[in-house]
């Protein structure tokens, strides 16, 4: 899940929330008031069924509505959707015996073992079952070197898991310095660095 999903998940369940208890609320608060013999309290609910039955299916305000609720139920859906858990199947100990990881976990691993190498103030990663992105931030240490130690560090964490088809790591370092001109190191977990069997297949 990305950052933009959780972020409009997380608004259109608290937006639904909300509307849901003052819902709720007014219906309750009109209960109470018509069982003391009250016309109405917030909701003009006589004036809303008159305006109802003398309203036809295909007026314009009906439709706007329809589009409208169609319009929700279909964003919520896509939201629902693009937001599932990405589950990445792992080695199974035994063939009766299914396991499988969470890609956002595995990256939390990834981004905190990046965080602990000393010179990174913060990291970020993106993980599936083709690959994992790590990006770190080096403000003021030397982005190569810092580049080599976290391939070294990651690349042996990503060996631990038991993958079933082995992804490739790459590293991306961000620092105020100048970009190096070899671009980001792509390292293979099991083995090395991509750069290096790219040479070696050449020859």
């Amino acid at each position: 899940m990305t950052t933009a999903n959780r972020v409009i998940n997380r608004l259109l369940s608290a937006l639904l929330g909300l509307v849901l208890l003052v819902a709720g609320l007014a219906g309750v608060i009109e209960v109470l008031v018509s069982l003391f013999g009250g016309a109405h309290f917030v909701v003009p609910t006589d004036k809303w069924l008159a305006t109802l039955r003398s309203t036809p299916w295909n007026a314009e305000s009906v439709v706007l509505v329809s589009t409208i609720v169609v319009v929700v139920g279909i964003v919520l859906i896509i939201s629902g959707v693009a937001a599932r858990a990405r589950i990445i199947g792992l080695r199974k100990p035994k063939d009766t015996v299914e396991v499988v990881a969470s890609a956002r976990a595995v990256a939390q691993i990834l981004r905190r073992q990046a965080e602990s190498v000393s010179g990174v103030a913060s990291a970020s990663s993106e993980v599936s079952a083709r690959g994992a992105r790590v990006v770190a931030d080096v403000p003021m240490a030397d982005p190569q070197r810092i580049e080599v130690m976290l391939s070294q560090v990651l690349s042996e964490t990503m060996r631990k898991i038991p993958w079933t088809s082995a992804p490739t790591l790459r590293v991306e370092v961000s620092s105020g310095q100048p970009k190096d001109a070899r671009g980001p190191s792509r390292v293979a977990v099991g083995g090395r660095p991509a750069e290096e069997r790219d040479h070696d297949t050449a020859r």
